[in-house]
């Protein structure tokens, strides 16, 4: 009987102990408000400095075009077409851009990047020791 007890105790004191850890750690989640990565570019462009009414205007225009491409090529499964929505709306949106906030996009985008990411199609260039012979 007592063993029995302390078994049933130590089992609800471990129990407890995990549900306390559980709700200790906050959880990790991918992205952050928008998603991933913030809201991709029309996250970043809405931070910029000096829009007027008219580019917030076509910006907006952009975004909801982009929208619509990108529901689109995912509902086709078609990446190829993701890819183009993608490039056309960024396309878009630095058309609309001075100079300046051009170049304000450029450092946001540059901070915006988490470290240890890379553009695609960048491989390590002598990230890796060399192998061991045997």
């Amino acid at each position: 009987m007592n063993r029995r007890l302390a078994f049933g105790a130590m089992f609800a004191l471990l129990f407890a102990f995990t549900a306390f850890v559980s709700a200790e750690e906050p959880k990790k989640e991918k992205g952050g408000e928008k998603g991933p990565r913030g809201g991709g570019i029309f996250g970043l462009v809405e931070k910029l400095d000096g829009l007027t009414a008219d580019q917030k205007e076509k910006i907006a225009k952009i975004k909801t075009e982009a929208e619509a491409a990108f529901k689109a090529a995912r509902e086709a499964k078609d990446r190829e077409a993701g890819k183009k929505a993608f490039e056309s709306a960024r396309e878009g949106v630095l058309a609309v851009l001075t100079d300046d906030q051009k170049a304000q996009l450029k450092k946001l985008l540059e901070e915006h990047r988490p470290k240890g990411d890379r553009p695609p199609g960048d491989k390590p260039k002598g990230d890796r020791p060399p192998k061991a012979d045997k």
